[in-house]
């Protein structure tokens, strides 16, 4: 596992569509977006214990600084072989796998499929900062949450509850 520390300014997003990719033909895709001053419910844990795989280490910092300010323990991998085998040597230590679609050591669908093959227990989602990417017949096919990259708390809880409800 490797830890990074950076003193770049964290960036700041508008916005954040999520979308729920319940089955292969699913036409129901929906933003999860609250009224503006509401804070998002928690639908099951007060607290998660995240594994992140994000190959953008800056990136990688701004979930655990977020995950950590709301109560949630987050570990960040940079590649998908440290990722399988923390899960694999400890795999009640998480409770949610989240992963970056598009790096240059793996596929993100294809890390979610054998991380969900080994561990059912895991709550899964596939980020990227391409929309187009949660309408891949491949991502689709997963049944997890997908979702545009979270830039600020409120887009971070709002996928925590996503990754709560397709998890399932």
């Amino acid at each position: 596992m490797l830890e990074y520390t950076s003193n770049h300014s964290l960036p700041v997003a508008h916005h954040l569509s999520l979308v729920a990719g319940r089955a292969p033909d699913a036409n129901a895709v929906g933003a999860l977006l609250p009224p503006s001053g509401t804070a998002p419910k928690r639908l099951k844990s007060a607290s998660h214990r995240i594994a992140y795989l994000e190959d953008d280490p800056d990136f990688a910092l701004l979930i655990r600084l977020m995950g950590k300010r709301l109560g949630h323990i987050v570990t960040t991998f940079h590649c998908p072989t440290e990722a399988m085998a923390a899960i694999n040597l400890y795999p009640q230590g998480f409770d949610i796998f989240m992963t970056d679609y598009q790096m240059p050591l793996g596929d993100g669908a294809e890390v979610v499929q054998r991380v969900k093959r080994a561990h059912q227990h895991l709550g899964c989602a596939v980020i990227s900062n391409d929309e187009r990417i949660m309408s891949r017949a491949d991502v689709r096919a997963l049944k997890i949450a997908t979702a545009i990259k979270p830039n600020c708390l409120q887009q971070f809880e709002l996928l925590l509850d996503l990754i709560d409800a397709t998890s399932n």
